[in-house]
């Protein structure tokens, strides 16, 4: 997503985190990526696996808020394309 490019974020799919270390002010993220290990450095690790939206019980068409099961229909800005308020 460009948003994220521009703000330095990169986000890594098809990614297994066998081990994070802290070492003072930053992380060593040791992972498997396509069959290849591969380490990252960085200041932020952020988990997002496993969560599926629990989207049912929400009145979107309500709210004017776009769906396209099971996903919300957003932007590059994680905005809801259908009300921006969202």
């Amino acid at each position: 997503m460009h948003a994220f490019d521009a703000l330095a974020i990169e986000v890594r799919t098809g990614t297994t985190v066998e081990a994070i270390e802290k070492m003072k002010s930053i992380f060593i993220v040791h992972a498997r990526s396509y069959g290849r290990q591969e380490n990252f450095v960085t200041d932020l690790v952020v988990h997002s696996a496993g969560r599926a939206p629990a989207l049912g019980e929400l009145d979107l068409t309500a709210a004017d808020v776009g769906v396209e099961m099971p996903r919300l229909k957003l932007n590059d800005f994680l905005q809801s394309v259908s009300n921006p308020a969202v």
